[in-house]
């Protein structure tokens, strides 16, 4: 996904007869270009079925309950990596809007925060936290409804996977190829919007399991349609 920073150390070493394998279409897509003539696969990671898997209604009610919610409560959610490029704070922006709409709506982010830095780009962030603390309160928006719940093991995830309305996933990282979060999302029942974007393009079937969210690659970077996405979840 980095322009596959240590292949000119091991490029040397591999034959016709080698076999490249990626884990989505991005990542063969990018392969192909390096190699022209490489045998180049793709191989898709798996999740583990029996720890994320669908619940009937009043299971997922009572969950929901469990873990603090109201009946007429709509939730989103975000799990995985909390970094820059995760795009985190686009999603935060659209909660200005949707909540609005929904008074009823809660943001429910799992992951730690990070301050990973963007050495190729020059870009290092300070404090990722601080910097979403600040937008929530610039925004004005309720903090009662938004709830950063850090890491959480396999089993808490699935149960928030399960009472969540939609997983959203806007990242605009150079790096994200399969993407876990989404699958097992999709797997326990729970509809995903995504940008169009790396693995996602792959794991998310569109009209059927979510939505894309249109994803372009411009002068200023990669850049998504945030109203578009917004149109999707009050869609669903």
């Amino acid at each position: 996904g980095r322009g596959g920073g240590e292949l000119p150390w091991v490029h040397r070493y591999l034959k016709s007869t080698d076999v490249l394998v990626g884990n989505c279409s991005g990542d063969i897509e990018i392969a192909a270009k390096f190699f022209e003539n490489g045998q180049i696969r793709k191989l898709p990671f798996a999740f583990d079925e029996s720890t994320f898997f669908a619940v009937d209604e009043s299971q997922r009610q009572a969950l929901k309950a469990g873990l603090g919610f109201q009946k007429s409560d709509q939730i989103l959610l975000y799990a995985g990596r909390i970094t820059l490029e995760k795009n985190l704070h686009t999603q935060i922006r659209m909660l200005s809007i949707l909540q609005r709409l929904f008074p009823n709506l809660h943001l429910v982010i799992i992951g730690n925060p990070a301050n990973f830095p963007f050495t190729e780009f020059g870009a290092y962030p300070v404090n990722i936290t601080g910097m979403f603390n600040r937008l929530v309160r610039e925004l004005g928006l309720d903090t009662r409804r938004i709830h950063f719940l850090g890491n959480k093991n396999p089993t808490e995830t699935r149960d928030f996977y399960i009472i969540a309305d939609a997983l959203v996933n806007l990242t605009l990282h150079h790096d994200e190829n399969f993407g876990f979060a989404q699958v097992e999302a999709m797997a326990c029942g729970t509809p995903v919007v995504g940008t169009k974007w790396g693995g996602l393009k792959d794991t998310i079937k569109h009209n059927e399991t979510g939505y894309h969210v249109s994803t372009v690659v411009t002068d200023a970077g990669v850049k998504l349609n945030w109203w578009e996405a917004i149109n999707r979840i009050v869609q669903l």
